[in-house]
């Protein structure tokens, strides 16, 4: 059985604390306890409408996972940046779209860009796919990679 905390402190905490608090240690002791696989969390995470999104992206054809995933591995990243960037993985990030359909807002009347006004405001639109932010984010961006691709052979010198 897989437990939070080994101590033998935390586990008594667990077994007697039978709704008497409101952490219901008990329930949660039940609940880790279950005995769920790891490809068996995958599939219920997979199933989410939202948060399946991200999975499904992942495990797709030419996407090397390992490499995907190897920034949350090294730990170069500022954990409010780390969090960031995995609400944007896990779209939710307040787009319009995200507000209108996700949030279900009924001031959101229309979901389209606030930059082009042409397509719905997605994580994915707004990130590669506005045809005003292409001539000028999207280049910008480009160049501050290529710069840091052009100088890594240096460095190794």
């Amino acid at each position: 059985m897989k437990k939070r905390c080994s101590s033998n402190l935390h586990v008594v905490v667990c077994r007697i604390d039978k709704g008497y608090t409101s952490v219901n240690l008990a329930s949660e002791e039940k609940h880790l306890a279950e005995n769920r696989t790891k490809e068996s969390k995958i599939e219920s995470w997979r199933r989410k409408t939202l948060h399946g999104r991200y999975v499904a992206e992942i495990e797709g054809e030419g996407v090397d996972k390992k490499q995907s995933l190897m920034w949350l591995k090294k730990g170069y990243l500022y954990p409010e940046t780390e969090g960031f960037i995995m609400a944007i993985q896990d779209q939710v990030i307040e787009t319009r779209n995200y507000r209108k359909h996700i949030l279900k807002e009924s001031e959101v009347v229309q979901d389209h860009c606030r930059v082009c006004g042409q397509k719905p405001e997605t994580i994915q639109h707004l990130t590669a796919g506005c045809e005003k932010l292409a001539p000028t984010e999207y280049k910008e961006r480009h160049d501050k990679v290529a710069k840091v691709l052009a100088q890594c052979p240096c460095k190794t010198m």
